[in-house]
């Protein structure tokens, strides 16, 4: 089985307490599926806005060297100065990064099935369609 975290909060290159219970919850389940040998792969992948200046529209942070690949995307905050037209601009950035994430995880793996999950503020699993969460392909 394949699980893929979609946090809205992780540690990152501004501040690596960030979400730090989402990043021992993923280490458990990577543990623990080791230790029980279950074929458990399980990925981070982290879209979020950049807390200081890029110079491109965004920039990516792919670390697939350890037990849970970590794929990490930055993009700008002020892109036209507009807000109303920034906030659009931002979420239609966010959903691009979810899915070029996902395809680079899809190369990384193989083709298959990837099951979403992503963590609440208040540690719980959402689920897919739960509240706050995006599902960027459904469970099989």
């Amino acid at each position: 089985m394949r699980v893929l975290h979609l946090p809205k909060w992780y540690p990152n290159r501004y501040d690596d307490q960030d979400g730090d219970f989402v990043a021992r919850h993923v280490a458990a389940i990577a543990q623990a599926a080791a230790t029980e040998g279950r074929a458990v792969q399980a990925a981070v992948l982290l879209a979020t806005v950049a807390r200081g200046p890029l110079p491109n529209l965004l920039e990516q942070d792919l670390d697939f060297t350890g037990p849970v690949p970590t794929l990490r995307y930055y993009y700008r905050n002020r892109i036209t100065g507009l807000p109303p037209v920034d906030k659009l601009l931002k979420l239609g950035l966010y959903f691009w990064c979810l899915s070029s994430g996902y395809r680079r995880l899809q190369q990384h793996w193989g083709a298959g099935p990837i099951s979403c999950t992503c963590m609440c503020c208040c540690e719980r699993e959402c689920g897919p369609g739960g509240s706050g969460c995006a599902t960027v392909s459904p469970t099989s």
